[in-house]
């Protein structure tokens, strides 16, 4: 698990940040958990957390163009 986001910040302009921060989850709904960044300007890694709840976090749904029930022919 993680934010999908680059973590590791290289000072080679020419190379590409990398996702070297993130968790591994066995048997933990993803409804108890959440991460988030940490801003922290003292490192070229941007460190993420892990919040386990014991409730249910409640996460806003991200917006999506389309779905499965998309009809493509009407489209055309």
């Amino acid at each position: 698990m993680s934010t999908g986001k680059p973590t590791y910040w290289l000072t080679d302009p020419g190379k590409i940040p990398h996702l070297i921060d993130f968790f591994i989850i066995k048997n933990i709904p993803a409804q108890y958990l959440q991460i988030e960044e940490s801003h922290d300007l003292n490192s070229d890694e941007t460190p993420i957390h892990l919040i386990l709840s014991e409730n249910i976090i409640q996460k806003e749904s991200s917006t999506v163009l389309v779905n499965r029930r998309t009809d493509w022919e009407s489209f055309r």
